[in-house]
């Protein structure tokens, strides 16, 4: 498999922005993803497209992140300006 970037180089711009952002909890790529994915199913996008834009093969996969995501107020990873501005995303 392909990568646009090897995932060690991920870890080490994920740290680098979170350290930048004032954020003391450790994030990982897969909570900055759920975050994401929580935040657009609780902002109304549809579990159906969301499964297949991220790549879940059953859409209840997909559903599951609904409840990760109690309150968005509460995820760091809001706070580094990385997910789409709204639910329809860029």
């Amino acid at each position: 498999m392909d990568y646009l970037f090897a995932p060690s180089t991920i870890d080490e711009i994920i740290k680098k922005d979170v350290r930048m952002a004032g954020i003391t909890r450790k994030l990982s790529p897969h909570s900055l993803r759920s975050t994401d994915i929580g935040s657009l199913l609780e902002n109304g996008v549809d579990s159906g497209e969301e499964s297949e834009w991220i790549g879940h093969s059953n859409v209840n996969t997909t559903k599951r992140y609904s409840k990760r995501v109690t309150t968005l107020e509460k995820s760091p990873g809001l706070r580094m300006n990385i997910f789409r501005e709204e639910a329809g995303g860029e």
